[in-house]
């Protein structure tokens, strides 16, 4: 064969070469069905393997256990705490015999109302907390309530609250407009309204002599109003994530320890000079322009925190030294201790 029949030969043989690899690369590709079949919730159940149940038990627990209703406790009679965050419960039952009951939390499950629990009188605290329960109603008849949590639900009106004993109201992340109906709670000492539609401060009047702590973080209020000056006894007040632009109406709260205004639109430091209890004093993510600003917290003799980031006054390289030496009772500013 001479030079020119090889090379012609060359290409024919590369080309068959090439096909082979092909029909070696086709068989090797495996073809994936287009879906899989969903997996099914593989449910568990109270009272089975693995959640059996002593019936002397005082206390059952079970949490993340996938278990879609509430059964099998009919003969717990001394049942005192039943905990089953984080289920697939869709209905409040099956508790009809577990009259001694006095912690329930069905935090994290989906329940839809309040329901079935009218023997549980001695209930003394509730969290159905992160569920889609839309009214408060049918506890009438829970007059040992202490602490009732109700957290990120689709809560709109607050009603239905008579609890003599109640100290602590956990309304939080809801869809609530208005300050109401707080009457009937005379020892309440702790109120978390945070993240819900509020825009005016109201109704605070019947807490005015038991409330220690007051949480309207994340609402829509643009305005302190001076109905808030009835509360005496406040030690703790949340107002951060609002619109606010003036601290106002704060000055009768003598017993303050604790105020967040972050979040805001605040401009000055003002009106809170006879704060004489104040500890801590969060002002980060406002619009505070200038040191002198800050002068009138020297009149507050006890001040040991103060937040101040995310303002222009804190662009400064040396801002924390120049507060230092405004209020020397601070010891920490920001988040670093300086002291």
């Amino acid at each position: 064969m001479n030079q020119n029949q090889e090379a012609d030969n060359q290409p024919q043989q590369q080309d068959n070469q090439g096909a082979e690899n092909q029909k070696q690369v086709e068989k090797k590709v495996v073809v994936q069905p287009f879906e899989q079949e969903k997996q099914k919730i593989q449910y568990k159940y109270l009272g089975q393997p693995p959640f059996e149940i002593n019936q002397e038990d005082e206390d059952i627990s079970c949490i993340e256990g996938r278990i879609p209703n509430i059964q099998a406790l009919d003969k717990c009679v001394n049942l005192k705490r039943l905990c089953l965050r984080t289920n697939l419960i869709s209905k409040l039952e099956g508790l009809q015999n577990c009259v001694l009951l006095e912690e329930l939390d069905l935090y994290d499950n989906r329940l839809i109302k309040i329901e079935n629990i009218e023997l549980l009188v001695n209930l003394e605290i509730l969290d159905l907390s992160f569920n889609n329960i839309k009214k408060i109603e049918n506890l009438e008849n829970q007059k040992k309530l202490k602490k009732l949590f109700l957290l990120s639900n689709k809560i709109k009106k607050i009603q239905n609250l008579d609890f003599p004993e109640l100290t602590m109201l956990e309304l939080g992340s809801n869809k609530i407009a208005e300050i109401e109906n707080l009457d009937r709670l005379p020892n309440l000492r702790e109120l978390f309204l945070g993240k819900n539609k509020i825009q005016i401060i109201k109704n605070l009047e019947p807490l005015a002599n038991t409330l220690e702590l007051l949480s309207l973080s994340c609402n829509k209020i643009q305005i302190i109003q001076p109905e808030i000056q009835c509360l005496q006894n406040l030690n703790y007040l949340q107002i951060a994530e609002n619109f606010i632009a003036t601290i106002e109406n704060l000055n009768p709260l003598k017993q303050l320890e604790l105020l967040d205004l972050a979040h805001n639109k605040i401009t000055k430091v003002q009106g809170i000079d006879q704060l004489q209890q104040l500890q801590d004093l969060w002002l980060n993510n406002n619009k505070i322009e200038y040191f002198k600003d800050f002068e009138q917290l020297k009149l507050n003799p006890n001040i040991k925190t103060i937040y101040v980031e995310q303002n222009p006054v804190a662009q400064f390289p040396d801002y924390k030294m120049q507060l230092l030496s405004l209020i020397p009772t601070l010891i920490q500013i920001d988040a670093v201790r300086i002291k």
